[in-house]
């Protein structure tokens, strides 16, 4: 058990049988308690993220200043630039090679050259042995990064020792399965980092903990209160889509099977329900999606009858704007009901609710409800 001394000992690393290594609280954590924050051993963000590459601030006034080299990163000033160069320098040449296409999917190779080439990354990451992508159909995938990664770093410093094939592909599959996406909010990728205790926050559909960012740092707080003891979770997947728990494609991703009720009690009767249900839904057969809602069939598992009840409410709602009525109708307004008072029950969301699959929800339709509701109540 090692207690982590840089957050007023809010947690400690420690390993069991049932789950390997975790965090665990080691006093009573409070909803909202902020219990990490670390930087990371090794980034690298977006061809075309709109984020100074240095401090990760968006343009405020002045627009961002292009590597003249490359003309692919962007920074604020001349200073945040030379910070970045140690960094920068292993893929400057490289990225000024590329085709456009090229260039806008190198995340994954030039994120390999940092962790390649940065003095000392390989050894840390050796902490995430046995931890690896264990998905077969990746093969190809790892095989074309590899190609990739090794044209950028010796295209940008021809001088470096040749790339490690074997070492390169171990590193990969690391990645694959412990890198974080680093994204602003709303919610918006920008590119990939790896966090050494942030990895140690193992899986659980019903989790006590959400992360953020703060420019490129990690942020990790309680969702609500957590007793002395108790290990910390984060959600690895999308909650509000029970397809993606399937044991078999986080045991290829994640390389663990998990262990938490819904990741093993998704039921197969749902998920055809489900598909179903979307296929009407993409369709933009709204109709069609709410009679389907409507069938006497009931969801045996909870994250099921949650996406069910979030696609409900969203044909509800295209249905009316496709009718031109008003959005304050009754069937509107009851889906919305009936589905907010769901998901707080089963506390599917974060206080950042955009995470998952919401934020067209909430910028077009829970925002503009609130405030008819308040106008209606004053008038």
């Amino acid at each position: 058990k090692k207690a982590h001394a840089g957050a007023m000992a809010a947690y400690c690393v420690k390993t069991e049988h049932r789950y390997g290594r975790g965090l665990y609280a080691t006093r009573c954590l409070d909803a909202g308690t902020q219990v990490l924050k670390e930087d990371p051993l090794v980034y690298s963000l977006s061809v075309g993220a709109a984020v100074c590459f240095s401090c990760i601030s968006e343009s405020r006034g002045s627009p961002l200043k292009k590597c003249l080299q490359c003309g692919s990163v962007v920074y604020c000033n001349k200073e945040c630039q030379a910070n970045h160069w140690p960094q920068h320098r292993l893929e400057c040449m490289g990225l000024a090679s590329m085709d456009e296409g090229t260039r806008a999917n190198s995340l994954k190779m030039r994120l390999l050259v940092q962790a390649m080439y940065t003095h000392g990354v390989g050894g840390d990451m050796h902490s995430f042995d046995g931890n690896e992508c264990r998905c077969p159909d990746v093969c190809e995938e790892i095989d074309s990064d590899l190609n990739g990664a090794e044209a950028i770093a010796h295209k940008s410093v021809p001088k470096l020792a040749p790339l490690n094939r074997d070492v390169g592909c171990d590193l990969l599959r690391k990645m694959m399965c412990n890198a974080f996406l680093i994204f602003t909010l709303p919610h918006r990728h920008i590119g990939e980092g790896i966090y050494l205790q942030g990895a140690l926050l193992n899986h659980s559909c019903e989790p006590n903990c959400y992360y953020l960012f703060e420019g490129k740092s990690l942020v990790v707080k309680t969702l609500k209160k957590v007793k002395p003891g108790k290990q910390l979770f984060i959600c690895y997947v999308n909650p509000l889509n029970p397809v993606e728990h399937n044991p078999g494609a986080i045991w290829c991703l994640y390389g663990f099977m998990p262990r938490c009720v819904h990741c093993n009690d998704v039921e197969t009767d749902d998920v055809a329900q489900l598909e179903e249900l979307t296929s009407l839904f993409d369709k933009k057969d709204w109709r069609g999606a709410i009679q389907h809602f409507k069938q006497p069939y009931k969801y045996r598992n909870v994250t099921s009858r949650i996406r069910a009840e979030q696609l409900h409410f969203m044909a509800t709602w295209r249905l009316n704007e496709e009718l031109g009525l008003p959005l304050c109708t009754k069937p509107v307004l009851s889906a919305l009901d009936r589905y907010e008072r769901l998901r707080r029950t089963h506390q599917y969301m974060s206080p950042w609710d955009m995470w998952f699959t919401m934020q067209e929800l909430y910028s077009l339709l829970v925002i503009p409800l609130a405030l008819q509701r308040v106008m209606a109540g004053a008038a």
